[in-house]
């Protein structure tokens, strides 16, 4: 295919807008978007786990604070600012973390019990 520089212009601003990973682009965007919309269910997930049980207030507070950063680095997305931007990944490794640790507390947990029963009692 040859180059055309009469379309190449066209060709590089499509190109931005596909990549994720281009600065400003909309799938930037609708990616940060996606995570700051997950962001709320995570937030109160975790706020609910920290509050039934006192062995989960670990994990279940680094989920909220995983889906809080999810929504303000959607802030930073659309300002532009690759600082506030960094809270995405950051926010994924605090849902990684408080995953293993909430998979270690329930995994911990005798068969047959429920959340509320031993080792874990509601407060």
């Amino acid at each position: 295919m040859a180059h055309d520089p009469q379309t190449a212009s066209m060709a590089e601003f499509l190109l931005r807008l596909a990549i994720h990973t281009w600065p400003g682009s909309i799938i930037e965007f609708i990616n940060g978007l996606a995570y700051a919309v997950m962001g709320i269910p995570a937030i109160i997930l975790g706020i609910l786990i920290s509050r039934k049980a006192r062995g989960l207030q670990t994990g279940g507070m680094l989920l909220a604070s995983s889906g809080l950063l999810s929504i303000v680095a959607l802030l930073g997305i659309s300002l532009a600012n690759p600082i506030i931007k960094l809270l995405s990944p950051l926010g994924g490794l605090l849902a990684l973390a408080s995953l293993i640790l909430l998979a270690f507390q329930f995994l911990r947990q005798p068969k047959g019990d429920s959340l509320a029963a031993h080792p874990y009692q509601a407060r």
